[in-house]
């Protein structure tokens, strides 16, 4: 038995998607079916936006703004 790949959204994609959410002009169903993703897993990323605000979905960006010093080790 072999699982499917996880797939990995970019952080632009994730905001986006929640944005759509937010506005209300469909259902959540409705939305991630359109999106190709899980229902909850829109809420998951609505929560982390709320949290976190534009530091949540740290991805290259962000390893890329840490100190050499710690690149080095």
């Amino acid at each position: 038995m072999t699982r499917k790949a996880r797939t990995t959204f970019s952080a632009e994609f994730k905001r986006e998607a929640v944005r759509l959410l937010e506005q209300g002009h469909k259902e959540a169903a409705q939305l991630a079916s359109e999106l190709e993703v899980r229902r909850n897993q829109l809420y998951k990323w609505q929560k982390e936006i709320h949290a976190h605000g534009e530091a949540a979905f740290p991805g290259q960006e962000v390893l890329f703004a840490r100190p050499l010093k710690i690149i080095k080790l």
